[in-house]
């Protein structure tokens, strides 16, 4: 564009010795400021290149307009006064413009990696939550497994006996999924509850007798009342475990529901 500008100036100022309307008039000022604001607006977008090449300009119409012998000093100085001020202006916009547009990519980066710090606070807080999850999914399975070992050793066949009933459960809660009476309520989370619940269904033994959990013979109608409130001895238990935790949570819900009525017959009773 400086050398459009040149071309151009030079151009003018041979319009203006040949007797017509040149560079000493307000088409070589428009053409100035045309060239100005082409400069720094247009295609400036670096202020530093577009403050030189607007130089170059502003020095090349300077040293057209002196060229001209038929100038004298008087008219120099008043368009040279014009083309001073239009430059200064000229300037001034296209410095304002870099500092628009250099804000603009300073706050679209700091919203970038703004944004890049939160995806990552993210993903490190998923991964906590996975992982304090797994902690919380790792210390109730544990508690299960201890008291399943606390049952085993009130009752040698118990041990074997919650074994067999988890894979059972398993195996028929997935069957019942489909009907679609139960397939809505028996998803893998939930047959899972059940799966980990059941090691606990006779978790009321531990408050029974040894003397009638563990005889060999058949038990008479008051130690089979007794042995009967086991199914109510877990209940209460997972009961009071829920009123001093302040709060009630699924799978001991679940526990409770099983601990209770695991041993209802066909007919509600």
């Amino acid at each position: 564009i400086a050398l459009v500008a040149i071309s151009l100036f030079w151009v003018l100022v041979r319009i203006d010795e040949d007797g017509g309307t040149g560079l000493k008039s307000w088409v070589g000022i428009l053409n100035f400021v045309f060239l100005e604001l082409y400069c720094f607006i247009i295609i400036g977008v670096r202020f530093n290149f577009s403050l030189a090449s607007g130089a170059i300009i502003f020095i090349s119409f300077e040293c057209a307009l002196f060229s001209d012998s038929m100038v004298i000093v008087q008219s120099f100085f008043y368009w040279s006064y014009h083309v001073i001020t239009f430059f200064i202006l000229a300037v001034g916009i296209g410095w304002w413009r870099e500092f628009i547009l250099r804000n603009d990519f300073a706050t679209r980066e700091t919203l970038k990696l703004a944004h890049a710090s939160l995806a990552n606070q993210n993903t490190v807080l998923e991964k906590e939550v996975e992982r304090r999850t797994q902690e919380i999914i790792a210390n109730q399975d544990a508690v299960i497994l201890t008291l399943a070992s606390i049952m085993e050793t009130r009752d040698n066949e118990t041990g074997n006996h919650v074994r067999r009933t988890q894979h059972y459960i398993w195996a028929l809660a997935h069957k019942l999924r489909e009907n679609p009476r139960y397939s809505a309520f028996l998803s893998d989370v939930q047959i899972e509850m059940l799966f980990k619940s059941a090691p606990l269904h006779d978790i009321g033994k531990v408050g029974i007798p040894d003397c009638i959990l563990r005889k060999p013979g058949r038990l008479d109608q008051e130690e089979f009342e007794t042995m009967k409130t086991h199914t109510t001895l877990g209940y209460k238990a997972i009961e009071t475990a829920q009123i001093e935790l302040g709060r009630t949570l699924d799978f001991l819900l679940c526990v409770q529901e099983i601990a209770l009525n695991h041993h209802e017959k066909w007919d509600g009773s």
